[in-house]
C-alpha cells in the first residue's frame, strides 16, 4: 500500500516581518516622514537617505530589502544613484528592488533627461495603499 501525499500549499512569507528594511532615498523631510510612520506602523524597519551619497553608503553598510527612491536630488540624483549600485556597488545592491517616487510624471522626466525606465514609478502625492502594495509584491517577488 503507497503512502498518502499531501501536497500543502506554501504559504508566502509575510513581507511585512520587521526584519524587512526599507530603505527611504528623498530630500523633502515632510516626505520621509511620513513613509517611515506610515511603514512603520505597518512593520517595516525604515532607514531614511536625504540624498545619494548617503544612501550609497546605507546600502553599503546594511541590509537594505527594498529602495523608495526620488528623483531629483541634490549631490546624486535618483538616477545617477541607480546607475552607481548597479555597476560600481553591484555586490551592495545590484538585487535590490526599487520604487522611484517623483513629483513629475514619466513625460516630463525624460524631457528633463532623466532616464527611469525597467523600475516601478509612482507619482507624488502618494497613493499610500498602492504604495504598500507595490512594496509587498517587489519584497516578495523581486522586480517585474
Amino acid at each position: 500500500m503507497e503512502p498518502e501525499i499531501s501536497f500543502k500549499s506554501e504559504k508566502m512569507p509575510n513581507p511585512t516581518d520587521s526584519w524587512k528594511n526599507i530603505l527611504v532615498v528623498d530630500d523633502d523631510p515632510l516626505m520621509c516622514f511620513m513613509l517611515k510612520e506610515f511603514l512603520r506602523k505597518e512593520g517595516f524597519s525604515i532607514s531614511i537617505a536625504k540624498d545619494g551619497n548617503e544612501a550609497i553608503r546605507t546600502v553599503i553598510a546594511q541590509r537594505v530589502d527594498l529602495i523608495i527612491l526620488d528623483v531629483v536630488m541634490p549631490n546624486i540624483s535618483g538616477p545617477e544613484f541607480l546607475k552607481m549600485i548597479r555597476n560600481q556597488y553591484a555586490s551592495y545592491g545590484s538585487h535590490i528592488p526599487v520604487i522611484i517616487i517623483s513629483a513629475f510624471e514619466t513625460k516630463e522626466l525624460k524631457e528633463l533627461g532623466y532616464d527611469i525606465t525597467g523600475y516601478q514609478f509612482m507619482t507624488k502625492p502618494l497613493d499610500m495603499h498602492e504604495l504598500l502594495r507595490w512594496i509587498k509584491h517587489l519584497i516578495a517577488f523581486g522586480e517585474s
